[in-house]
């Protein structure tokens, strides 16, 4: 970094506290004036909160050198070297791949970008230990995170999916409107959990929502297994969607296949049609 900067290192003997001092004596100011007693949300909110601290205290004047800091750095900044064009990169940027719902995994947690990258090789570094930036193949930065301490939270950045987010009615007579004309069995879902749960126009607008996830399709099929089990609420359709979604799917492509059966016999047969048949086969070993 010294190379990279322009400058040299010039380290302190051990134990020698009229040099050491000098080192850790402004870390000593500021724990005893900034940090003790204060407390932060986020590593941006301290940094945001230190540079302002800072600010402030160098107009005053230093006891030592009875100069006021903010004068003696306009002095000497004439004389620093200027800053290299290009940031200090120690550890190289790791690729990444997008999950259909616009996450990448880190460190045992999800964050999202862009859902223009889905299915796309994306770069993440991690800087200042705690700050992950994410970069797209051509270098070109994209976002960045404080990095989650716990394991397999999910970060999401609302404007990364604004280019598919459905466009969701506030009024109540209009998302009655919609979810009508929206789902197969809308009126019935309505009528039903009117009785049954307090603002159904509520659940309704936050069932209108899941169509950023998924097709209207696959919604209608789970809206009906939720009316068919008295489920009408947002939390209990989710918890549906998450657990059972498969299974309700596969049923229902067995219950399209069996009518179409119904409706063209021709289509498929019973093996007993095959009992007169003597089939031979062959191992690949010949």
């Amino acid at each position: 970094m010294a190379t990279h900067l322009g400058t040299e290192l010039n380290a302190c003997n051990p134990y020698r506290a009229r040099t050491k001092g000098k080192v850790e004596k402004p870390f000593q100011y500021i724990e005893e004036q900034f940090i003790k007693g204060n407390s932060f949300t986020s590593m941006d909110e301290l940094n945001a909160k230190g540079k302002a601290f800072m600010k402030e205290w160098c107009k005053v004047m230093h006891t030592t050198t009875r100069r006021i800091p903010e004068e003696a750095f306009r002095e000497e900044k004439e004389c620093l070297l200027p800053l290299p064009a290009k940031r200090f990169v120690r550890v190289q940027p790791e690729p990444r791949k997008v999950s259909p719902d616009s996450l990448i995994s880190v460190k045992g947690n999800k964050y999202s970008v862009p859902v223009a990258y889905v299915g796309k090789t994306v770069k993440c570094r991690i800087v200042y230990g705690y700050k992950l930036l994410i970069y797209d193949k051509k270098d070109h930065f994209i976002d960045y995170y404080e990095l989650r301490r716990g394991n397999h939270e999910v970060t999401r950045n609302d404007l990364h999916y604004k280019e598919i987010q459905t466009k969701v009615p506030k009024s109540i007579p209009e998302i009655r409107r919609r979810f009508v004309t929206t789902f197969e069995r809308g009126a019935e879902y309505l009528e039903k959990s009117a009785s049954v749960i307090e603002q159904s126009s509520y659940h309704a607008r936050q069932i209108l929502k899941l169509q950023e996830l998924y097709t209207i399709s696959i919604l209608n099929q789970i809206l009906g297994y939720c009316i068919d089990h008295n489920i009408y609420t947002i939390d209990g359709i989710k918890e549906i969607l998450k657990n059972k979604s498969l299974e309700i799917l596969v049923e229902s492509m067995g219950r399209e296949v069996a009518a179409a059966t119904t409706e063209n016999p021709g289509l498929t047969r019973a093996l007993s049609y095959y009992g007169g048949v003597n089939f031979e086969c062959e191992s690949s070993n010949g």
